[in-house]
């Protein structure tokens, strides 16, 4: 056995050197020169030399004869010296050592090596290749990058800078090796730059791991059948233009009873399918300008829409009214009903229709009822974007329209209901609550006051007892009107229909851990929705550069600085001022910059 000694060559950490000096502590030099004072342990003893030399040349040898000559034998290193060289000298010791180290034909320790067996070295050799390949394309992919040219070829390398994009990794070497930052935004402005994506490429769906897809199959679905027969009734599904998947529709019958009828998707997803499983895992819609990602897939959509068929399965909430417009009566019923589709600018011009006005005439009583009852209304700008195929934007105000708060109204009636219903037969649900603003009074009949007041109305929470929704003007409230498009909608759905059916339903734990993952994918989803409006806004603001936008003052900051809203794009805006105008003052404003992927667009006034 070797024993430290004065010229003894020895590997320390990779490194050849040798032992310079032999007391307590070994003094090494090592073949960079540097010299250390080590353990025997912290070292590897190879040779007991003497070195002459730290620059060992390499040695040619046939490897592959000797492999095949030691075939189920075990040497030391220096007979592998022998065999592979015919000399165990310093030189010969120390070249087998490395292709020890190596680990391809001979593994083991210095005292035992062995033969590795052919199928481990093809494997190595294998892997060695597609290392040696992979490292090619990637030498290949970032010289055509850094000449701001890509091919097909790169595309891992453009799925890597994707990932910093999209926040799915915090680095990326061909970046770093581009010398650019990486972070998202700089990766983002490098892909747009090299024509990769577009501005107009959407990045929010993908960094807050949004899924655009749905898992659920055909097969998944179960239909059932309904009992009150409501099909003699004129039902209208009210929506936007061009809506495929009305989940609600309203009925007027003798004049005094009114009908708000949910499609039954319970009656297709039931608790505990693996499409109640799938939707509670997205939570909601998520409304995109480009696309409306269901929650439920299309073949639910295409069988619950209300006026899909020629009769639809309901959840239909009755409420009768006496002739002062008070409430004498509810009911909920499972019901089959024929509905005709409208849209709200068809239904605003039969306002008069004997089949409307008494409809607008109650929902201004509702609306006047609730008001009474501490209900505040806040009507901010709204816009409905949509961008086609072709990329082309479409931004349009939302509102001005009666019809569609008369719609709003009689589906806050339906919660309302389906809250009391729930509440009087003990049946475990998620309310709607809110607790009243600490500020008195109300916003005045203006943009800007609206704008002041809605940071003091306090936030909505989901609860599982009954309490009242201050904000609505409510004692009780549950969101039960949208079950096709969200999850906790369609949870009270599958809760009334049981309880309608006689089976049992699910008690108020399982209900709370069915809905509250739901609650946070939903908040997942307000996010990406309010970041790709915000995205797309800029992309439409970056095609009118120089179009000049009225802004409302709505809001003195601190420091000279005023807050705008352009209400044509329900876009929130601040600049400079020296002096601020009358609250509610038109300001016409052009862009001082833009920039997409830093998500920044800067008004001046004009």
């Amino acid at each position: 056995m070797l024993e430290p000694k004065k010229e003894s060559l020895i590997i320390y950490k990779g490194q050849p050197g040798k032992i310079v000096n032999v007391d307590k502590k070994i003094d090494i030099k090592l073949a960079d020169g540097s010299g250390k004072k080590v353990r025997e342990k912290d070292f590897t003893l190879l040779h007991p030399g003497p070195v002459k030399s730290l620059n060992i040349p390499s040695l040619d040898c046939n490897i592959e004869e000797v492999w095949t000559l030691l075939q189920g034998e075990s040497v030391s290193l220096f007979d592998l010296a022998e065999f592979l060289y015919g000399d165990s000298d310093l030189n010969s010791v120390y070249n087998a050592y490395l292709h020890l180290e190596e680990n391809l034909y001979f593994s083991g320790s210095l005292e035992e090596i062995i033969c590795n067996s052919k199928e481990f070295i093809e494997e190595v050799q294998e892997r060695e290749l597609l290392k040696s390949q992979k490292a090619e394309e990637y030498n290949s992919s970032l010289k055509r990058l850094s000449m701001g040219t890509w091919i097909e070829e790169d595309e891992n390398a453009l799925r890597e800078i994707e990932g910093v994009v999209l926040e799915q990794r915090s680095g990326s070497k061909i970046l770093k090796s581009l010398g650019i930052k990486e972070s998202p935004e700089s990766a983002h402005k490098f892909l747009i730059k090299i024509g990769y994506w577009t501005i107009e490429n959407n990045p929010f769906p993908g960094r807050l791991g949004v899924s655009l897809k749905s898992t659920v199959k055909k097969d998944d679905f179960i239909l059932s059948k309904n009992s009150l027969d409501l099909t003699h009734l004129k039902s209208y599904a009210i929506d936007d233009e061009g809506s495929t998947d009305p989940d609600d529709a309203i009925s007027l019958e003798n004049g005094n009873r009114v009908w708000v009828h949910i499609t039954d998707v319970a009656s297709l997803i039931p608790n505990g399918s693996n499409g109640d499983i799938d939707a509670s895992s997205k939570g909601s819609n998520l409304y995109l300008p480009t696309e409306t990602v269901h929650m439920l897939p299309k073949e639910v959509t295409d069988i619950q829409a209300l006026g899909s068929l020629e009769g639809n399965n309901a959840i239909s909430y009755m409420v009768e009214f006496d002739e002062d417009y008070n409430i004498i009566n509810r009911e909920v019923h499972l019901t089959l009903v024929k509905v005709s589709r409208l849209s709200y600018s068809e239904v605003e011009s039969q306002r008069e229709s004997e089949d409307f006005k008494p409809l607008y005439n109650l929902a201004h009583k509702l609306k006047d009822k609730r008001e009474a009852n501490g209900a505040l209304t806040i009507s901010l700008p709204e816009v409905k974007m949509r961008v086609d195929d072709k990329g082309n934007i479409d931004i349009k105000p939302i509102g001005g329209i009666e019809s569609r708060n008369i719609v709003s109204e009689f589906m806050l009636l339906a919660g309302e209901t389906a809250a009391i219903f729930c509440r009087d037969n003990s049946i475990p649900i998620p309310y709607a609550t809110q607790q009243p603003p600490e500020a008195k009074g109300a916003p005045e009949n203006n943009l800007a006051s609206m704008f002041i007041w809605r940071r003091k109305f306090k936030r909505g929470e989901t609860k599982y007892s009954p309490e009242p929704h201050a904000g609505l003007g409510l004692q009780l409230y549950t969101r039960a009107t949208s079950p096709l498009r969200r999850y906790s909608d369609l949870v009270v759905n599958q809760q009334i229909r049981s309880f309608l059916l006689g089976e049992s339903c699910m008690t108020q734990d399982e209900v709370l851990l069915k809905v509250s993952p739901s609650i946070e994918s939903m908040k997942r989803l307000s996010v990406c929705e309010r970041l790709s409006n915000y995205h797309w806004k800029l992309v439409y603001l970056s095609r009118f550069k120089d179009s000049i936008y009225v802004g409302t003052f709505v809001e003195k900051k601190d420091k000279g600085v005023g807050v705008l809203l352009i209400e044509d794009l329900a876009l929130e805006v601040t600049i400079p001022m020296n002096e601020f105008p009358e609250l509610n003052s038109k300001v016409n404003l052009k862009i001082k910059k833009i920039d997409v992927p830093a998500g920044v667009v800067t008004f001046q006034s004009c």
